[in-house]
């Protein structure tokens, strides 16, 4: 096969780094729409060429891997969870919470006085965030003072929610 017969989709180069570098593609996005029209087509490309799984939703679209060391998903799951904890605690909808703008200080003073905050003490709150914004996960705003969450967030906050349901299940049948 020659070069001159490869056909692929418009923006294919795009999309191919975005995800390859842990970007997740949302649905305000117009490489969204060509993913979505060529699913079939990046399924099986990612499948054959790396091994990855394509997950396509109703607001995003990212690639996933059974075989990685990748830290950064942990250190997320670990500050969303201690984030979430603490919304709750204060009484405030965490959904509500994770649509609204807020500051990377903010975040560490949540974690900084949370009783959990052992759990995220080898994390760099910024770091994260900063990685956040890089994978389309937060955007940054006003010159880097605020985010704001990207319809992204959901996919890690369904799986802490999957994650404390087992844990609760677990709790409960060691009572």
């Amino acid at each position: 096969m020659s070069l001159d017969s490869f056909i692929c989709p418009d923006k294919h180069f795009e999309i191919v780094k975005h995800f390859l570098n842990g970007r997740m593609i949302t649905s305000d996005e117009k490489l969204f729409d060509i993913v979505k029209q060529y699913l079939e087509y990046y399924r099986g490309f990612f499948e054959e060429s790396f091994g990855y799984k394509l997950i396509n939703t109703p607001e995003v679209i990212y690639v996933t891997s059974d075989v990685t060391s990748e830290k950064f998903s942990r250190s997320l799951m670990l500050l969303l969870a201690v984030v979430t904890y603490e919304f709750s605690r204060l009484g405030k909808n965490i959904y509500e919470e994770f649509e609204k703008r807020h500051t990377i200080s903010e975040f560490t003073e949540l974690v900084k006085n949370s009783s959990y905050k052992d759990s995220c003490r080898n994390i760099s709150i910024e770091d994260t965030l900063k990685t956040c914004h890089k994978r389309n996960i937060l955007k940054m705003e006003d010159d880097n003072k605020t985010f704001r969450f990207t319809s992204a967030i959901n996919v890690f906050l369904e799986e802490a929610k999957v994650i404390a349901e087992v844990d609760i299940r677990d709790f409960n049948k060691e009572e």
